[in-house]
């Protein structure tokens, strides 16, 4: 006859039914020491129904952290992306416009380079337009 406090004891497989879980992830649980059982002399696992539920509720726990904690860096990881995306598009730009001062700089020097600069007079450039 068992106690106040003697729960009910359940099998691998009965734990596994209650939870909506697999035998191999009780067992699993057993042996890793994260649920208590004790085996009997025939080599079964007998799990007293509180440290089901207490197992169970701990892991429910437990995932509810880690999801948690997933989703923060996922929405840090996405928000560094769109920063990366916002710099290599903002470094293309830069990149652009450089090249562009840079064949701006190019025709202005071989303009110097191609001809002296002189200075002419209007009567002059009449003069030459018009002589031959």
């Amino acid at each position: 006859m068992r106690g106040k406090n003697m729960s009910k004891m359940l099998t691998t497989a009965q734990v596994a039914q209650r939870f909506g879980l697999s035998r191999s992830t009780v067992s699993r649980a057993l042996k890793n020491g994260d649920l208590r059982g004790i085996r009997d002399n025939r080599g079964v696992w007998k799990i007293a129904e509180d440290d089901a539920h207490k197992w169970r509720s701990d892991a429910v726990h437990e995932q509810r952290a880690h999801s948690v904690h997933d989703s923060a860096l996922r929405t840090r990881a996405e928000v560094a992306e769109a920063r990366a995306t916002a710099l290599e598009m903002h470094v293309s730009d830069l990149q652009s416009e450089r090249d562009d001062l840079r064949k701006q700089r190019d025709e202005l020097q071989a303009k110097l380079d191609g001809r002296p600069v002189e200075t002419v007079s209007i009567s002059q450039l009449f003069g030459r337009l018009f002589r031959r």
